[in-house]
């Protein structure tokens, strides 16, 4: 098994925006704290990938929807500090941790111990820019890819659009061309807009 992820260390100059969390993350960062390695809010979606792959094309897409989804290149303070905050860094090339399995007896129950294992260690918040994508070559032509998130930057609805951009630039990449997708909302116009609404009236 051998893995070719390398490091990229963070540097206060690459932080682009430093933001204060919503309510609901808020919520979801107390719950994550108090339930450490059971964490209900990290979440690991694995995806089995059959045919031809180019990784090339791959880790081009995820720098792609990773530079167009803030959220996804944040980190997330909470301690010696006045309130939790997010601090957003500029783009960079994705971080994909790559795996080699072709002579892995059983790729099942060792995919069920690097889940495992990746669970235990639980969601590091303060290197949470470093997304974790984890792409397993199993034969030619099949791989297990494994995303590893959490719910303070990606909720149910999201998910499926980072997915969908992912794809997108996928097949652009693939065929050479550079992705071209309509712009998006920033995560801050929403904290504006929370921050901008009467809390006494809602109540």
């Amino acid at each position: 098994m051998q893995s070719t992820t390398e490091s990229n260390p963070r540097r206060k100059q690459d932080i682009e925006a430093i933001q204060y969390l919503s309510t609901a993350q808020q919520g979801l960062l107390f719950h994550a704290r108090e339930h450490a390695g059971e964490d209900p809010y990290f979440s690991q979606d694995v995806f089995v990938l059959e045919g031809e792959l180019s990784e090339a094309a791959f880790e081009q897409a995820w720098t792609d929807v990773i530079a167009r989804h803030p959220l996804l290149r944040s980190d997330f303070r909470f301690e010696d500090v006045p309130k939790p905050m997010q601090l957003q860094f500029r783009p960079r090339p994705a971080l994909i941790q790559r795996l080699d399995w072709r002579d892995e007896p059983d790729s099942e129950a060792a995919l069920q111990n690097h889940l495992a294992q990746v669970r235990a260690a639980g969601f590091d918040f303060a290197q949470a820019a470093d997304t974790l994508l984890t792409l397993i070559q199993l034969t030619d032509s099949r791989w297990y890819f494994i995303w590893s998130y959490h719910h303070v930057a990606v909720d149910g609805w999201s998910f499926a659009v980072v997915l969908r951009d992912f794809l997108v630039c996928y097949d652009t990449r693939v065929a050479g061309r550079l992705p071209s997708l309509q712009p998006t909302r920033p995560f801050k116009d929403y904290l504006g807009w929370l921050g901008s609404q009467d809390t006494a009236a809602a109540e």
